[in-house]
């Protein structure tokens, strides 16, 4: 919803396809994430788009928490430089397990530890 706002903005002219690519290159933006609910996500960088589908969660207590979630391990894969792929993937999973708490904050920090959302060879540090 917010990229349709955004591409209506006055000087955003670009349609379609053509529209993140001259966005990210307008304002010089390095990555861009686009969510789609149970539809997945896309992660646009300079090496090219990314996908990932929805996680499907079967069990959901609470979505609050679920963006926030999604986008903290979204930078710190990008500050961690991640592969790209690797991003978004653990960004969605992370984001579909803090759906099956309530709230958006865990009450056990052994929640952390989930290495299904840590890439391959990282630890959490916390």
């Amino acid at each position: 919803h917010e990229l349709s706002e955004i591409r209506d903005m006055p000087g955003n002219n670009p349609s379609g396809s053509g529209f993140i690519p001259w966005l990210m290159q307008k304002y010089n933006i390095e990555m861009l994430c686009v969510t789609k609910g149970d539809q997945g996500s896309e992660l646009f960088t300079p090496e090219g788009k990314f996908t990932t589908p929805g996680v499907r969660v079967d069990n959901i207590v609470d979505t609050v928490g679920a963006g926030d979630a999604f986008t903290a391990v979204l930078a710190a894969g990008y500050l961690r430089k991640w592969p790209a792929q690797d991003i978004l993937s653990k960004a969605s999973q992370f984001a579909a397990r803090i759906c099956m708490i309530p709230g958006a904050i865990p009450a056990d920090n052994n929640f952390y530890k989930d290495a299904e959302y840590m890439p391959k060879g990282e630890t959490y540090a916390g």
